[in-house]
């Protein structure tokens, strides 16, 4: 008589091979870099070490900030309102860590007049309030000048490429709107 494994023995149900590896995907591992909105209190005092603002216009929908995803949108098509949010990296001044900032477009705007008057984005030094230090409250950007110390060597990646996996689940929505909304093939629309 030939024993056949029982269906309930876990080795059967085991792949012929795991997927071995002796490290991690990058796409595995954590953002590790944190994502800062500016908080009711306000931040310390922050050195921009990107050398530029990177915008896209968002929605807050299903209750996260996403990107706008047109032409195939599903937060337009119910109507959620875009704005515009801008992200760089900033060093803490007193703890030497980093963080991307969210901006608003007034925010922006308030950075590009700093500019001018200090001559470089890199490296302004920046703080951001709430007014009243409201939770939501019209969030402010002042400037004090230019960092003037050494900036360490930074292993940071492009700050799309941060802005891509910290998104990356929320792109799920789009997915399941398409799912839900793709025209099936026929032979009358295949061609079109």
């Amino acid at each position: 008589m030939s024993e056949s494994p029982s269906p309930r023995d876990p080795k059967s149900s085991l792949p012929a091979e795991p997927n071995w590896s002796p490290r991690p995907n990058d796409a595995d591992l954590p953002v590790g870099i944190p994502l800062l909105r500016i908080p009711q209190h306000g931040t310390g005092f922050q050195v921009v070490v990107s050398r530029e603002i990177v915008g896209v216009d968002t929605h807050y929908f299903k209750g996260r900030t996403l990107p706008c995803t047109m032409p195939v949108c599903p937060a337009c098509m119910e109507f959620s309102p875009k704005r515009w949010h801008g992200y760089l990296y900033v060093m803490s001044a007193k703890k030497l860590t980093i963080a991307a900032v969210e901006l608003t477009a007034g925010c922006a705007q308030q950075i590009d007049r700093a500019v001018q008057n200090f001559g470089s984005l890199y490296k302004l030094i920046i703080q951001g309030t709430r007014q009243k230090q409201r939770a939501n409250g019209k969030i402010e950007i002042s400037a004090s000048g230019l960092f003037t110390g050494a900036i360490p060597e930074l292993r940071i990646p492009p700050i799309k490429e941060l802005l891509k996996r910290i998104w990356s689940g929320g792109f799920k929505h789009v997915e399941e709107f398409l799912a839900k909304n793709q025209t099936p093939a026929t032979t009358e629309n295949e061609g079109a």
